[in-house]
């Protein structure tokens, strides 16, 4: 009787955790539905160019992957979705992992397949394919031994950086679309709290700040197609290159999700509290084998 009302009590724990915990999940796409050598489906998807699903390597996993290959210098490739419906989304997290298929580390900084976000639009072309069109956006390069990682708002490059090549790289990024008030989140390198500044975005790469960011983040853009102004304006994302480059890259584990449905430290600490107690209350009730 007692082991049945503390399971129920840990039952109802999980029901009355806080409502981020039960947040909306927008995208959280693996590719292991999709047919490998064919373009990758979503009901989110708009547009696809240039990508096909391949087999995952032991650096990125065993499952499917996204190929991002843009082989044509005369049409950009893009792999877009759109989230949430029009002037409702205010603050996302985005998460993936991306793998540069054809590292060099000669030549200038050329190549680029960019991550960026922009207004909502439910059109199925091309829509972040211009600089001016997004929030924001991270740059990777293909080759080049500097300058091979940009971080840009409309055309202006508020980071200039360098990765490692040769590793994966796991993107976190976390959005704040209001004008006026600042956002909470949790860092991911020591799950402390930060605040992200009005109308900002922050990035993090493998658990660590890119460049010269802090912790509040930078400003989105204001101006132009791509502007943030507004609480809600958000929506658009995905993956582009231009029609002059050619680059390599593979995706996977895409996630996209409003802040509220990452648990916070405390709601993980409650979880695990309520399982370890249900399981040394089992311990203790089970027989001692002689």
């Amino acid at each position: 009787m007692k082991q049945s009302l503390l399971f129920a009590s840990v039952i109802w724990a999980l029901i009355l955790l806080p409502s981020g915990a039960r947040a909306v999940t927008y995208i959280n796409e693996t590719f292991e539905d999709d047919t490998i050598g064919v373009a990758p489906a979503d009901p989110a998807q708009k547009n696809v160019a240039q990508v096909t699903v391949a087999a995952g390597t032991g650096v990125i996993g065993t499952d499917n992957v996204a190929r991002f290959n843009d082989t044509s210098v005369s049409a950009g490739g893009d792999l877009e979705y759109n989230v949430g419906t029009t002037n409702t989304v205010g603050n996302l997290y985005i998460q993936f992992d991306l793998l540069n298929n054809a590292p060099g580390n000669t030549g200038s900084a050329v190549n680029p397949t960019i991550f960026g976000l922009g207004p909502w639009s439910d059109a199925s072309g091309t829509k972040l394919g211009a600089a001016a069109n997004r929030a924001f956006g991270i740059e990777y390069y293909q080759t080049g031994s500097s300058s091979t990682l940009k971080v840009r708002s409309n055309s202006t490059a508020l980071v200039t950086a360098t990765y490692d090549m040769l590793t994966l790289q796991t993107v976190k990024i976390w959005v704040n679309d209001n004008d006026s008030a600042t956002l909470d989140y949790i860092r991911p390198d020591d799950l402390t709290t930060a605040t992200l500044s009005a109308n900002s975005f922050v990035i993090w790469v493998n658990n660590a700040l890119v460049g010269t960011e802090t912790a509040s983040g930078l400003g989105m853009n204001v101006v132009g197609i791509g502007s943030t102004v507004g609480d809600t304006t958000l929506g658009r994302l995905g993956f582009n290159s231009s029609s002059t480059t050619l680059t390599d890259f593979s995706i996977d584990n895409l996630l996209v999700t409003d802040v509220a449905a990452i648990p916070e430290p405390s709601t993980v600490g409650l979880l695990l509290f309520g399982v370890g107690l249900l399981g040394w209350y089992s311990r203790r009730r089970a027989p001692a084998i002689r």
